[in-house]
């Protein structure tokens, strides 16, 4: 309630004039518009960090590319001349992978990002874990980190989905596992969610023994620009757009992703996504560790 007092004089009397207003909806109002504020302030804060951090990160593997190159240019021994080349395609697979994230997050932003298969392809989950846990084998290894592939015996057969899709999402959780685990393990499961179906619904996890989520950071996650830590980027690398881009494409196979942290003791991703289930069972799927 806002109130005014004001005198007035009339016929040679004075009075007190009291207006009383209720002014409940400006003022909710003027909160929503300070909350939206603010929110917009840490948005362009946040952008503004992550182009100084976008600068650092293509530059960096760029002048790999270029400071290989040179290397090789000058060298006269064969052998030398191909690990420097071999460097500079390390440097250049880097660059194409964060401008790949850049763009994927560019597109989703202007609502293009969309699953590309005109239809579902048929495909065996069990193939598709061994093919991500030997993709990811040397990272793993490089980094002295265990890598596991678990499937669970009631999910075999062949499936019909968006292997493609699905193959990029576990490739990005696994890629953040790998890249944020000193020491440890990484596993990823494969399992079918509880129910008859259809459609069935596939649980794809990604756990690892990392440094872990603090619970305030948890819930923003997935937001664009989101960094739990900004000195992260320059510790890990990365442009902070992976797990925004895992988010989306999770969403449009009609699918929900979660995560749970401890900080210290590392973090679960974990995805629901529906599918199909194209064929009868057949066999056992066993484990599988690196």
């Amino acid at each position: 309630m806002e109130v005014s007092l004001d005198f007035a004089t009339q016929r040679g009397r004075e009075y007190v004039c009291v207006i009383a207003r209720d002014v409940s909806e400006r003022r909710k109002t003027e909160e929503r518009l300070q909350i939206a504020r603010q929110a917009a302030e840490t948005a362009s804060r946040a952008k503004t960090e992550f182009l100084a951090t976008m600068s650092h990160e293509l530059r960096t593997p760029l002048n790999g590319v270029f400071g290989m190159i040179d290397l090789a240019l000058e060298s006269g021994d064969e052998i030398e001349r191909r690990e420097f080349l071999l460097g500079a395609r390390g440097c250049a697979e880097g660059l194409l992978a964060l401008v790949s994230q850049i763009l994927d997050h560019a597109d989703s932003e202007a609502g293009r990002l969309a699953i590309e298969a005109v239809e579902a392809v048929e495909f065996d989950p069990r193939e598709l874990g061994r093919s991500l846990v030997a993709e990811f084998a040397a990272r793993a290894r490089d980094r002295d980190i265990a890598l596991h592939l678990s499937c669970d015996p009631t999910l075999s057969g062949v499936l019909r989905g968006d292997a493609r899709q699905l193959h990029q999402v576990l490739a990005h959780l696994m890629a953040n596992a790998i890249k944020f685990t000193h020491a440890g393990e990484v596993e990823l499961r494969l399992e079918r969610a509880a129910g008859d179906g259809p459609p069935l619904v596939l649980l794809a996890s990604v756990r690892d023994t990392g440094i872990g989520i603090a619970p305030e950071h948890l819930p923003h996650i997935f937001e664009p620009f989101s960094q739990v830590d900004s000195s992260n980027s320059r510790r890990f690398g990365g442009v902070s757009l992976g797990l925004t881009v895992v988010h989306d494409l999770v969403h449009l196979m009609g699918g929900v992703i979660e995560a749970v942290s401890t900080p210290g003791s590392g973090s679960t991703f974990t995805c629901r996504i529906p599918l199909q289930l194209a064929l009868a069972p057949q066999g056992a799927a066993t484990g599988t560790q690196l």
